[in-house]
């Protein structure tokens, strides 16, 4: 048993005073309250555009073709900081420091490398 979790194995038994009883409720509500506290943000959903941005980005400074990979599971959190990377055949890949601007999936990006 995990702590801060509660186990159907370990019911209150029913002759418990109710003070007692009342008094366990609560531990048991602070102790779960903090387990669904932390749900997942949505991820961005543009990621295929992210990455086609950063390819046209490589291809209009350096007129080579690219292609680009970024975690698929960002944050859709404004201000989250990822790094993707751009593979250039026959050159040293691309890296860029791109940031969540709004959680709408707009997003700002430089090159860092």
């Amino acid at each position: 048993m995990r702590a801060g979790h509660t186990s159907p194995d370990m019911p209150l038994p029913l002759t418990a005073a109710p003070a007692t009883l009342l008094a366990a409720l609560g531990a048991a509500a602070i102790a779960l309250s903090g387990c669904g506290a932390a749900l997942p943000e949505p991820s961005l959903r543009n990621i295929a555009q992210v990455q086609s941005a950063l390819e046209q980005a490589v291809l209009a400074a350096e007129n080579r073709h690219g292609t680009a990979y970024c975690p698929t599971d960002v944050p859709a959190i404004k201000d989250q900081v990822f790094s993707c990377v751009v593979e250039i055949p026959g050159s040293a890949p691309a890296i860029y420091r791109v940031t969540v601007e709004t959680p709408q999936g707009f997003v700002s990006y430089i090159r860092t490398q």
